[in-house]
């Protein structure tokens, strides 16, 4: 049997799954712990979800090939920009969400909108300075880019290789993330990164019974597709 069809009979045993979404850097994790303290009535009548802090979390770049999913309430957090057993380039999109979502009984999806701004903010302070996993490279890393100031590290994403690099070392966290540093210092490709997200989920159609697209700065506000397209354009007309 291959690794694939294993995954669809494990993917099977979700009852109810609530995917969480958003590109590397846009809080996924803090968005969750805010929603699991939020208004019940509110995310009922948003989401159809409830009793969020007793679901089972898992993240969902690697749910293909994971075995352990064998919960009737699951939580998946999914980076649509990572997948680090793909070759892909940094910033574009494969369609996972129908192996997100294959046989799963119910289905909710949030699509964490985070701006440009504060995603270019978050991927340098919680990326870049920070060792994001033990032993002397990532200390040096950390240590080096809490030295150079923010419009350098920009400078330095814009002038280096990296789609090359990003070739040669397909899943390199650094790569990547000098890769989106580039990316989110311009409002108009995150606002195109997240309508082709949008995009794909809408062609997901009656799979997904829920779907809010959700951004958190200080509160938790959810918006409509229409609400959210008029704040991608506020943001698109800021200078």
């Amino acid at each position: 049997m291959s690794t694939h069809k294993r995954a669809d009979a494990t993917i099977h045993k979700i009852g109810h799954l609530l995917i969480v979404a958003g590109p590397t850097a846009a809080g996924k994790s803090t968005v969750l712990d805010n929603l699991a303290t939020a208004d019940p009535l509110v995310l009922r009548e948003r989401l159809g979800v409830e009793d969020l802090p007793s679901w089972s979390r898992i993240g969902a770049n690697r749910l293909v090939t994971s075995k352990q999913v064998q919960e009737s309430r699951v939580i998946l957090h999914y980076d649509f920009l990572w997948a680090p057993e793909n070759s892909r380039a940094t910033g574009s999109l494969g369609n996972r969400v129908p192996a997100l979502t294959r046989g799963a009984r119910e289905i909710s999806l949030v699509t964490l909108w985070t701006p440009a701004v504060r995603l270019e903010r978050q991927l340098v302070e919680g990326k870049l300075r920070k060792a994001l996993a033990s032993g002397w490279p990532e200390r040096l890393k950390a240590a080096l880019f809490r030295l150079l100031p923010r419009r350098l590290i920009r400078r330095l994403a814009a002038i280096l290789p990296l789609e090359s690099l990003n070739r040669l070392l397909p899943g390199h966290q650094l790569i990547h993330h000098l890769l989106l540093v580039r990316i989110y210092s311009r409002r108009e490709r995150v606002i195109q990164l997240y309508r082709r997200w949008l995009e794909l989920c809408d062609a997901e159609g009656s799979r997904i019974r829920n779907h809010c697209i959700l951004e958190f700065d200080r509160e938790l506000r959810f918006y409509s597709r229409a609400e959210w397209e008029a704040q991608a354009l506020k943001e698109d007309d800021i200078k």
